[in-house]
């Protein structure tokens, strides 16, 4: 019998022995070869990872907001360049794209899959053409894991002369609709991760970003290395040292030198964390799969449990992205649900599963996203750009989508009983709004 939580999270880790243990070895190690950064793992967990997407170059570094802002730099974004996006992801998705000077202009999403819809990011491209503005790139989001339109949105770009950055954040481990791993780098110039505590795969803090162009990681590398280069054929001007006279120096003063080249920011990956990516990589299948099986378990049971005794309980809380559980990463388990049918409003609903006396249920749930354009700082965007860019694509399909959001419980070490435990949390809290019977 699987022991269920009392209080089941909507997310966590999941840790094993060999992931602390990796850690301890870190810090056990003789302290003459002791490297707490800036070591060996770094570069294993890079190799794992290019290992397994197929991408010729993979750059760690400290989250996967590092990553997604490394890569805008790397692709040259720069003051007053628009960026398009989804409004529905995670603020630093389009945060990273201010921290460059540029503005995000945001396009609606697919109301199934989540991602970016192709016609509102070719209406996006087309106003900016319009109105004399160049796209310098596009953001796309494979939101919960799943990676949308892929090749439709990789053809769109290239034909109005745009860089891609694939935010998968949520999609370690997830394949396009042919079959390739995300990260592969056949639809994305830059496809960058998060290995986040509450990622399938995770180093506590940190981030991949994936790449098939030699030189875009090397600025990536360089920009989360404080901008500094250490390579001396790559020295500027006449700063520059002779590979001899660079021998010559090291013998006579063991001084190692470096150029700080561009304004870059420290992003580095501690040993710690990428101990912990590395342990963690070995279970990337196994854990995929395992979210798999939770996430068609909620599938079932939301349409086999019936309400009213005629429709399933999926007619109220609708699970989204079921045609895509083949190639997900599973990151979430996202529905919409009907609240004007039920009477109740989202923030209620949350309280009472949420609640762990005798009137809840002691189940956490989440909402993702508010959208990042709702945010105060992006509603006054007329105080640092243009309001007609927050106004040039009209997105309902987002909207509807966001008032309507709501993620269950998913978790690799979340018990398939746990799963029946939510869903029949679910049925009765349903019931009780449909008859009227909700009691504060």
């Amino acid at each position: 019998m699987e022991d269920i939580p009392e209080v089941i999270p909507y997310a966590r880790h999941s840790l094993h022995d060999d992931d602390m243990r990796a850690v301890m070895e870190v810090l056990r190690e003789d302290s003459a070869s002791q490297r707490l950064t800036q070591g060996f793992r770094t570069s294993r967990l890079e190799v794992l990872i290019r290992e397994y997407t197929t991408a010729e170059h993979a750059v760690a570094c400290s989250s996967g907001t590092a990553g997604l802002h490394a890569s805008l730099f790397a692709l040259g974004v720069s003051t007053n360049d628009i960026v398009i996006t989804s409004g529905i992801s995670f603020c630093s998705t389009a945060n990273v794209v201010r921290h460059c000077g540029g503005v995000p202009l945001f396009a609606d999403i697919d109301e199934d899959a989540l991602g970016l819809c192709p016609r509102s990011v070719r209406e996006a491209l087309e106003w900016a053409k319009e109105n004399g503005k160049r796209v310098k790139a596009v953001i796309v989001v494979s939101m919960g894991g799943v990676a949308h339109a892929s090749a439709e949105l990789r053809d769109l770009c290239k034909a109005y002369g745009c860089r891609i950055v694939e935010d998968a954040a949520h999609t370690l481990g997830g394949r396009y609709a042919d079959g390739r791993a995300v990260g592969c780098g056949e639809y994305a110039d830059i496809t960058v991760f998060s290995l986040h505590a509450i990622k399938p795969i995770t180093s506590g803090e940190g981030g991949v970003a994936t790449t098939n162009d030699e030189e875009l990681a090397r600025r990536m590398r360089l920009f989360c290395n404080h901008g500094i280069e250490r390579d001396v054929r790559r020295f500027k001007d006449d700063v520059a040292l002779s590979a001899r006279e660079m021998a010559a120096q090291k013998m006579t003063y063991g001084y190692q030198h470096y150029q700080m080249q561009v304004l870059g920011l420290n992003y580095r990956m501690s040993e710690l964390h990428a101990a912990l990516g590395c342990s963690q990589m070995r279970r990337i299948d196994s854990k995929r799969d395992r979210r798999k099986e939770l996430a068609e378990r909620y599938d079932r049971l939301l349409d086999d449990i019936l309400i009213d005794d005629v429709n399933p309980l999926s007619s109220i809380i609708k699970p989204l992205q079921r045609n895509y559980r083949e190639r997900s990463a599973h990151h979430l388990y996202v529905t919409t649900i009907d609240w004007h049918r039920l009477a109740i409003n989202r923030k209620r609903f949350m309280q009472t599963l949420a609640n762990t006396g005798k009137d809840g249920y002691g189940i956490c749930t989440q909402v993702h996203y508010i959208p990042i354009y709702e945010h105060p700082y992006y509603r006054e965007a007329a105080k640092f750009t243009e309001r007609a860019l927050f106004e040039a694509v009209k997105l309902p399909r987002s909207a509807e989508y966001a008032k309507r959001a709501l993620s269950l419980p998913l978790f690799t070490d979340m018990p398939l009983s746990a799963v029946e435990r939510v869903v029949d949390a679910l049925k009765e809290l349903v019931d009780n709004c449909l008859k009227r019977d909700f009691k504060l």
